[in-house]
Order: C-alpha cells, then structure tokens, then sequence
C-alpha cells in the first residue's frame, strides 16, 4: 500500500532478491551428507518463498490494473549440477560445495515464473525467467577468490572474466539492462520464457542453454523453453515465420 501510495501501481517487478554460499575461507563447511537442514531451508526461503510472496503481493496489483512484467531472477544451475572440480582447489576443513538449495531453489523459480504466466496471461501480466551467469561485479567476487579462481585454470584475473563462447565479460547492467528490455515493447508477447546472460564456455554444444526457444516467440508458456532438436553445425533454428508452422505443446 505505501509502495503504490507513494510511486502508483507499479507496472514492472523485478524480482532479484536472493541468497547463495559463496566460495568462503574455509573454516566452516559441511559434506553434503551432514549438510545442515536449517542451511537448505533458509535458502529456499528466500530464493523461492520470498519469490512467490513479492509476485502475490504486487502481481495482485497488477492483475486489477490489466497490465505488468515481472522478471525473476534465476540462475545457470536451475537446469545443471555445479561441478564439484571447479571448487577442488579450495582449501579448507572440508571441500566446498556449491549449496544443493540454490540450484534447487532457482529451478523452483523457474517453474513458478511459467506457472503465473500461465494464470495472469489473460489479465495481460507477463511473466518471464532471466539467468546471470559469471557475473564479476557484485559482492559475490572478491578480488582475492577471483584470483585464485584465475590461478587455478593457469589465466589472469581478465581472462577468467571472459571465459566463455564470445570472451567478453558480462557485468551486472549488462544483466539490468536485459531485465528492462524484457520488461519493454520488444518482449511484449513473450511470456513463461527463459533468457541466459551468458554463455558458459562448456556449454556451446548445447542450444538448450540459450533458453529462448519457441514460447518466447508465439507467447506459450507450455510449450518448451529449452529447444533441443539435434541439428547440423550453424544451422539455423526454424522459427515460426512464413511455410514455418509453429511447434504444438508436445515438442520438446
């Protein structure tokens, strides 16, 4: 009420809010058969609870009003395992794990995403999923745990910014300025899609990870997100466009 009090129905959500486990120094860690419950319930609290009770909250507002975006943050691990190998060199009373809840959580999200973007579609609210991967520039990344992260794959500090298929490195406007995007004119029929802001060096194989496949483009939110056909090299994707039809709900 005092939001909408202050600023009017607001018409885009952002939803970024969130908790991970960094690489940390060490000294307090569990292997993943005595992980902690309070540990995992905490994160998924946050990442997927809190999630759900900001959409209830301002998402009812935009429902009366008839129009809104709401993007929800996600994350590259909502769709893959973290490799324990990337952590191997990590010292400490027990070797770091990459929190089993955040990846979870994140996968949560991206079914809830797709869930109100089916429910809301008809009161003109668009819901969609967006993934930052390697972000540098947050609080996440030390220049001291970028160092050694560097060290151990033999690159410098720039190098490991930018390992992946276009060897740039992505920042978090780059990700601020996609979320505003997604909320504009150019997005405006796509809902329940997926949007990755990076692409993993490892993954270039895969053009599932691109995550934009045919709901984003014909608004079908069960439809897939994830397009998988097995292809020739640099063949293009079929989008619906003219002598192409549009893929039913069962293509995947």
């Amino acid at each position: 009420d005092a939001v909408c009090a202050r600023w009017s129905v607001p018409v885009v959500l952002v939803n970024n809010a969130g908790v991970d486990q960094p690489p940390d120094s060490g000294g307090n860690r569990s292997r993943i058969e005595q992980l902690p419950l309070e540990q995992f319930r905490r994160m998924v609290e946050v990442n997927l609870l809190g999630t759900f009770q900001v959409i209830q909250v301002f998402g009812a507002r935009m429902v009366a009003e008839g129009r809104g975006s709401i993007i929800n943050i996600g994350s590259l691990y909502a769709s893959v395992s973290p490799d324990p190998h990337f952590y191997a060199h990590l010292a400490g009373n027990a070797p770091f794990i990459k929190a089993p809840a955040y990846g979870a959580s994140k996968a949560g999200v991206v079914n809830l995403s797709k869930f109100f973007a089916t429910h809301w579609a008809g009161a003109g609210i668009r819901v969609n999923t967006l993934h930052p991967n390697a972000v540098f520039d947050t609080g996440l990344w030390t220049e001291e745990v970028l160092a050694q992260r560097a060290r151990h794959y033999g690159m410098t500090v720039e190098q490991y910014k930018t390992r992946n298929v276009l060897k740039v490195e992505v920042t978090s406007r780059d990700v601020a300025e996609l979320a505003a995007e997604m909320c504009g004119p150019l997005f405006a029929r796509t809902t329940g899609a997926h949007s990755i802001a990076r692409l993993p060096a490892n993954r270039v194989t895969s053009v599932s990870t691109i995550w934009l496949g045919f709901d984003a483009l014909i608004s079908l939110p069960h439809t897939c997100s994830a397009f998988a056909l097995p292809l020739p090299p640099f063949a293009p994707l079929p989008f619906p466009g003219p002598g192409v039809p549009a893929p039913g709900p069962g293509v995947s």
